[in-house]
């Protein structure tokens, strides 16, 4: 092998390590995403924030379950969804 290909090989190799890097914090960054747009909404939804207390409150909250979310980035796994005690009776 000559000098020239063992650079384009470490290059190609350095490469495809920087895009999986990049592939890994961008999914990183749509779970935060993900994960503080349902809590807003979900603080939207009950009119107070966790532990709050006011008048304005229709809700509580209740826990989170986790879910497996595809998206272009990639799996998101495990995924905390935000309850709240609506749903939670809904379902029961």
């Amino acid at each position: 092998m000559t000098h020239t290909q063992n650079n384009s090989e470490t290059v190609r190799g350095s490469q495809e390590t920087f895009e999986q890097m990049l592939r890994e914090r961008l999914r990183q960054a749509v779970r935060v995403a993900l994960m503080s747009v349902l809590e807003e909404e979900v603080t939207a939804f009950i009119g107070a924030l966790p532990y709050e207390r006011n008048e304005q409150r229709r809700d509580q909250r209740n826990g989170h379950y986790r879910r497996d979310l595809e998206t272009t980035m990639g799996q998101i796994a495990e995924l905390p969804v935000p309850l709240n005690a609506t749903i939670v009776a809904a379902t029961n």
